[in-house]
This record gives C-alpha cells, structure tokens and sequence, in this order.
C-alpha cells in the first residue's frame, strides 16, 4: 500500500532530530491534574520521519476522508526508552501523546485516537516500549506533521538532546493517482484542466501552487517541478511546511524554550559566567549579574554595566577612562567657538589639530566637537576637518550618520556632490536601481521607469500613444503591437497575432512562444538560442539548430555519446564519454598466448593462431600426436608420443595393412622386407613428428 517517494522520485528525506520538547508543557484539557508521563527519548519511528506520500481517500469527492499513515489501516509505530523503574503502560497512556500541524495552528485539537503498547523490555537500565499510535484521521497532505510525545526529555544512547516527536511532510503533487510524482502527473493536469479527465484524488491532488483551484498556474508550477534535480527538491524544501512550525525550541539548540537560558539564541551549552538565569550569548551584561535585562537607554548595554545607562551610548566610548561614558560628559568650560585650529602656544595632546581645552575629548584624535553642526565630528578622520568629517548623500548639510535621508520625492535629479554610480542622473540614495542606468524609479507613475531611456526625464520615459498619461507597458487599453488585442490580455504584446493562436495552451501565443508545442509559462531560456528550457534538447548550451544525429533526445551539442542514442548520458568513468560509446572488451583466459581462448583452444598448451586441425579430431595438428589419423582421445599405449592410430595394433611394431602389401607376390620373404622396409619408413616418419613436437613445447 505504502510505497515511498525516496526511491521511485529520489526526494531528498530530511530527517527532524532536534524538534525536542514540543508540547512539553500542555496539560490535558478537562483533566484535574497533568497525566504524569515518564521521561523519555524516541528512538525509532516507523514509517521513518521525513517526506511521505500523500494517500488517496475514502470518497474520492472528499479530501478529508484520507487513508494512510496514522489512521487504523496504516497506524504509526514509535518505540520509545524510559528508565527502567517508570511503568510503561504510562508511557501508553493517551493524554501523553499529541498530534500537532502546522495547517491548524501551532497546536491543533488532538487527532490521537489510541496508542496501545505492543513490547516492552529492558537491560536493566532502560525499558524500551513499542507502541502504535492511531490518529483518527490519516495525517494532512501539504501540512508538516507532529506525533508529539509530552514528557520530559530523557538522555538515551549517551546523547544529551534526545528526540520528543516524529515529524512528516506529505506532498499532494501526485495528480494522476499512481502514487509516484513524474511527468505522467503534467498530462493528467492538463486533462483535467481540459475537462477530458476527473482528478483521482480530488483538488488536493492537482493543487500543486496551494491557491484552493486547479488552473493553468498548477501547470506552470508542475513544470518547474519536473525541471528539477532531482525532482521537487527545491519546492519541498521552500513551499511545504516545517516541522519546526510546531517546535518549542525556536532557536534549535536541542534545549527546550521553557528551560533554555537564551531562547531565541542557539547556545547548547548553555554558558552563564554570571550565574543570573540569562546565558552569555543573550546576555547585555556578561559579566554582571542581571536577571532583569533593565537597559533604560535602549543601547543593548545593561544598566547593571552601561557606563552611561541613560544616554544610549552602545560603543560605551570613554575617552578619558573616568567610568562615565563620553555621552553623558559634559564640555564643560569649552568655548563656543571651539573646537577651533590649535593655536600658538597651546597643547595638542592626542595630535587632531584643536587645542586640548578647545577639544571635547582631548585624548582622543578622533573626537574633538562639531563646530559646523552638521551631526559628524569635525575630527572624526583623526585631523580637524569640519569641511570633511562625514558623508552628506543627499546634500542637505547633515552628516548620514544622524541626518535621515530624504527619499520622499524620489527619483528626483541628482544634487551637486551627490553619487551616482549608474549615470543616470539620479542619486544613488533615491535610485531604485543604483547600478543600472536604464532604472531608476517611476516619480510620475506613469508604469515607466523615469530612466527608461539612459537618463532621468520623468516627460520622456516611455510611448503614450492614446496620450492618457499610461505608458503602453503599464495602460489596460492599450494595444502595442497594433493587432486589437490589449497589451494586457494580448498573448504576444510584442508581436502581432490577431489569431491569438497558443498550440500548447500556455498563455503565450505561437509567434512569440519559444516552446510552442510544450508548456512553459515562464519561458525560462538558459541559453542564447531561440528554444526554451522545455523544449530545447540542450537547455544549457546554444544549439539553434537543435541537431539529435541518435535521436535519443540530447542535443548534439552537449550528448556525451551523439553518435549512439543514450538518452540517460551514463558515464561511469566520468571522463565527459557515454558509455554507449566506449566499448572495452572483457579479458580472456588465453594460457599460450595465440589469441584463441582456453576454452576454445585446441591446444591449450601450444601456441597455434591458425588452430589447423588436419585430421579434424578437435586436436590441433601442433599438439595431435597422430595428425593424420582421427584420434581425440590421443591414446598411446607405449607412450612413445605417437597416437595408437598411427600404429598397429598399438605397440609399434608393424605399420597398419604392411601384410597384405604384395599379397598375390608368391615369395613371402622377400615381400616380409619390402613390408619390414615400409614398416621401418612408418615408424620413422611418425618418430619425425613426434621429435617435431617435444621440440616446439620446449
């Protein structure tokens, strides 16, 4: 029934080892008191946590009839450990187990229905308990799925941050049904889009963007999907859920908000050099006690160790080490028109040019006063230089740094003085696009940019035939490539097609289509050709002419193999070659070496390439010891290296027929020589090859 998504689609499943404590601190609702539940750690989840496949409903009309995982055709199985003197059924008990979704609220009502003990067992230390948990409905498709356990975390395995909850995510990409996620799922879209086919499943199943309808947007979205690599892996981690929507410890450091010394602040160690309840990571005085936190002024710098706890000062400047912060030091006796050039005669002591009782912070070069009033001081370089003491972008007198800018009329010409680093002929500070030269902003929100052309001129930024004020770009009514088709409801603005006409359905008309035969809203184009990403055989690399010489559906121009059809591009060595095209033949046994297999060899011993074989007994003439008689089975009785068929009777003596040579003759003796004689050549021509062979095999 079950069939998981990590192997038929490869989606990366991300494992929730750290979602501790959730719901640790509910009690049950109605209850007099808390259900008291052992400490405990989860160490096994069965289905394992992760991404999961939607499940088909009850009532096919009905989404919310769903079968699957958590309901009592398909229970989940959690076995958790407590300490060994703790009683398990506890552990069972009902009010200790939560669900929660991130679709209901951080803490939907609890959808457990039962949780029965199957096992327990222990080592003496440890009891470990298997249960199964039933939801009285499976668990929600495009939600983040919490099985939250309520007790309080136990220590397992030498692990201090143990696991409290099991967390899945379901997908309701599945449209046609067959509980895989593939490009089958785009043409059941478009059927039931086209009316031609009814969702198996319901909307949920064909709602990929989540709008609540099925439309040409699902589409658009279905693609991008398949585009992927694998599929899906940017949409499950982006759009679904997290499972942490429902976590209690925000900051994920493994310690539970309620006991964690800086909540919002990942400190696992949870390091308090101060010992006052607020971890060092999160505490505005580390090394002062102050439980509190009080900062009057606001400056991140705790009262209990601000040097200046009323007057925010949050680099704690103190330029004469007195204690007291130079914010909360006044001048004193300083004339007002100081600070001034250092005079004749008068002590400079930290070198700025201004005289030590002209200057607000005489130990210090690069405080000295603000003669000027612009809000910079005059030594803030080190030297006094009223004239240079800070950055004014907008020209206005004051210094950046307290002087607000002014963006309030903006895009608006540039001032004197004031950086433009596009061009444009607009500042920096009031330009939308800073580094383009062509964007700047829209000041008479006509729907073109002011810049459109190179430069700033809000009266020249765009055409505006019917004279309404709207740039074409932006106007509802008007018609740009004259074809009597409204630029916004028009296929093709650009590109006149009074037919409209859009072959694939995608909202883009054929003339100005980069796919017209495939689906691509975005008409997404990697490459510098005129074919989009979804029809284009090399997405990637420029191939006007598309050319497939295998036809396996890769271009010519980035096919590992273009010669062979290998639609997968399998490279195992990963040396740029497909496989189809590298052939390496298999090694052979070959014991002598001639290039004919040992299996094959009809002599194995002896090198022959040709494998002649006169007598065609299946034994090379090389290594035959009877080459002109068949005798496979080379039996040689006296084992004189020569074949009992090329002998008589076996043992030598006389050559086969030598008797009956001169039969009629008459004189039997002397037709005994001319045999013995004949019989004598036999045996030393036979000798011959024998001696022939013994000295190739050496």
């Amino acid at each position: 029934m079950y069939q998981s998504v990590t192997t038929q689609d490869r989606f990366r499943i991300r494992q929730w080892l750290c979602v501790a404590a959730l719901c640790s601190t509910l009690t049950v609702a109605g209850a007099a008191s808390a259900q008291v539940c052992p400490a405990a750690g989860i160490v096994k989840a069965v289905p394992s946590p992760g991404i999961v496949d939607a499940r088909a409903p009850v009532d096919p009309t009905d989404p919310s009839t769903l079968l699957g995982i958590g309901d009592s055709s398909e229970p989940i199985s959690i076995t958790i450990e407590i300490d060994d003197g703790d009683n398990a059924d506890d552990a069972a008990s009902l009010d200790c187990w939560e669900l929660c979704e991130t679709g209901a609220g951080v803490f939907a009502d609890n959808a457990v229905m039962d949780v029965t003990k199957i096992s327990e067992s222990t080592d003496g230390v440890h009891k470990t308990v298997e249960l199964e948990v039933v939801l009285d409905r499976a668990i929600t498709p495009g939600e983040a799925s919490v099985v939250v356990y309520k007790g309080i975390e136990l220590p397992i395995n030498g692990n201090d941050c143990s696991i409290l909850s099991v967390a899945y995510r379901s997908h309701p990409a599945n449209a046609n049904g067959d509980e895989l996620a593939t490009v089958l799922d785009l043409s059941a879209l478009i059927n039931f889009i086209n009316g031609v086919a009814t969702p198996p499943w319901g909307v949920y199943s064909t709602d990929i963007n989540h709008d609540g309808v099925t439309d040409g947007d699902d589409i658009a979205r279905a693609v991008d999907l398949l585009n992927g690599t694998p599929p899906y892996d940017i949409w499950l981690a982006s759009e679904l859920p997290d499972a942490q929507a429902c976590a209690s410890d925000i900051d994920n450091d493994c310690i539970a908000d309620v006991d964690d010394n800086c909540p919002e602040t990942p400190n696992a160690d949870q390091a308090d050099g101060d010992s006052d309840g607020v971890g060092d990571l999160c505490d505005n005085c580390v090394d002062d006690a102050n439980a509190g936190q009080e900062d009057s002024d606001q400056d991140n710098v705790g009262n209990a160790c601000d040097n200046c706890p009323n007057v925010a000062n949050q680099d704690q400047a103190d330029s004469d080490s007195n204690g007291t912060g130079d914010a909360c030091e006044p001048t004193g006796g300083i004339p007002a028109d100081c600070p001034k050039p250092v005079g004749a005669g008068e002590t400079d002591g930290d070198n700025d040019g201004v005289a030590d009782d002209c200057d607000t912070a005489p130990g210090n070069a690069n405080v000295c006063g603000d003669s000027d009033d612009d809000g910079c001081d005059d030594c803030s370089s080190g030297t006094f230089d009223p004239d240079a003491d800070g950055t004014d972008t907008d020209g206005d007198g004051k210094c950046d740094t307290t002087d607000p800018i002014d963006t309030t009329d903006c895009p608006r010409a540039a001032e004197t003085g004031q950086l433009d680093s596009d061009n444009d002929g607009v500042a920096d500070f009031c330009d939308d696009a800073p580094n383009d030269g062509s964007a700047c902003g829209d000041s008479d929100n006509d729907t073109c940019d002011d810049c459109s052309l190179g430069s700033f001129d809000p009266l020249d930024d765009g055409d505006d035939p019917d004279g309404n004020g709207i740039c074409n770009v932006g106007d509802a009514g008007a018609d740009g490539d004259g074809d009597g088709f409204p630029n916004q409801t028009d296929n093709c603005p650009d590109v006149s097609n009074a037919d409209q006409a859009d072959a694939d359905g995608d909202v883009r008309g054929d003339v100005c289509d980069n796919c017209m035969s495939v689906i691509n809203p975005d008409q997404a184009n990697s490459d510098a050709d005129d074919f989009g990403n979804a029809c284009d055989n090399c997405p990637n690399i420029t191939n006007q002419n598309q050319a497939d010489g295998d036809e396996d559906g890769v271009g010519d121009a980035c096919d590992n193999c273009p010669e062979n059809a290998n639609q997968n591009q399998a490279d195992a060595d990963a040396d740029g070659v497909g496989d189809a095209c590298e052939s390496t033949p298999p090694p052979i046994d070959d014991a002598d070496g001639d290039g004919a297999p040992d299996d094959e060899d009809n002599c194995l011993d002896d090198a022959n390439p040709d494998q002649a074989d006169g007598d065609g007994d299946g034994v090379g003439d090389v290594c035959d010891n009877c080459p002109e008689d068949a005798n496979p089975d080379q039996a040689d009785a006296d084992a004189d290296g020569i074949g009992d068929a090329c002998e008589v009777n076996g043992d030598g003596n006389t050559p086969t027929g030598s008797a009956s040579l001169c039969g009629n003759c008459g004189n039997g003796a002397p037709m005994a020589m001319v045999a013995g004689l004949f019989g004598w050549l036999g045996l030393r021509s036979n000798t011959r090859r024998a001696i022939r062979r013994r000295r190739r095999r050496v």
